[in-house]
């Protein structure tokens, strides 16, 4: 038995390092399919969680709107990533075009300087 980094049990599957569940006549029924997946490969459970985060998503509901994006839509990191692409593009839309600085034109030479006024 090992205790390791979800991410590290597929490198040692992929490496027969491991034994599936299923061989060892682990019973996993009782663990929701989600919490499973990681610890997944090619169909095989490999890993069991002895734990799980809770991850929070805040979001401005003003800027998924202008950006097109329906919050219940996002279930996955591959919609959470597309989403996050039309807001970056919405927002460059929506960003002023580079201010012209106008200078104002000043009829007399700077007093005293012998240089002209600048137009």
């Amino acid at each position: 038995m090992l205790i390791v980094d979800n991410p590290v049990v597929s490198t040692l599957a992929e490496a027969g390092a491991l034994t599936a569940a299923e061989d060892t006549k682990l019973d996993t029924s009782g663990v929701e399919p989600y919490l499973l997946a990681a610890g997944q490969l090619k169909g095989k459970t490999y890993g069991v969680p002895i734990g799980a985060n809770t991850l929070a998503l805040y979001y401005n509901k003003t800027v998924l709107t202008k950006a097109g994006v329906d919050p219940a839509q996002i279930k996955d990191w591959t919609s959470l990533t597309a989403a996050l692409g039309k807001v970056k593009t919405s927002a460059r839309r929506a960003s002023p075009s580079p201010v012209s600085v106008q200078r104002k034109a000043v009829s007399s030479s700077c007093p005293g300087s012998g240089v002209p006024a600048r137009n």
